[in-house]
């Protein structure tokens, strides 16, 4: 647990240093899910944490959705949110079992870590984007434009 607040601390930290308000925004929703839903596990009165993480995690992926149109990163996290979604929907149907409960909550962490693993990544892309475009990079428009004037790669880059 320690090792997960550790990393979703680092990704968000990271993502405010590369900016982007779309990857900021993310990083946002992605921690005040995860606080929300550790003061219901750790502080609740509820013997029913799951349908407060259902509607938590419900509120999260339309926040995600709200910023139309959604980037291919967002959609990502949004799909890891809906299947976090479908197993609290599981788990109130199965019932509170120890085997139930195990598959449970192991869905829950896998998909937290994939959550961060797509936020880690798309990071790194938009970090490797801007260093292109700062190390004065020919961009895909201007060798797409090149190419329909006949000018080839060495040439493209003068």
């Amino acid at each position: 647990m320690q090792l997960f607040l550790f990393a979703l601390v680092f990704v968000c930290g990271a993502s405010a240093l590369i900016g982007g308000a779309r990857l900021m925004g993310t990083a946002a929703v992605l921690l005040g899910n995860y606080a929300a839903c550790w003061v219901v596990a750790n502080y609740g009165d509820t013997a029913q944490p799951w349908l407060c993480f259902l509607l938590m995690d419900y509120v999260s992926a339309l926040i995600l959705l709200a910023s139309w149109p959604p980037s291919r990163w967002q959609l990502a996290i949004a799909a890891l949110y809906a299947l976090q979604i479908v197993a609290h929907g599981a788990f109130a149907l199965t019932g509170p079992d120890p085997w139930s409960s195990y598959h449970y909550w192991h869905t829950l962490n896998v998909t937290a870590w994939a959550q961060l693993a797509v936020m880690a990544v798309w990071g790194a892309y938009e970090l490797g984007r801007r260093g292109s475009r700062n190390r004065g990079g020919v961009s895909r428009s201007k060798a797409r434009h090149a190419g329909a004037h006949g000018i080839t790669g060495s040439q493209a880059e003068r």
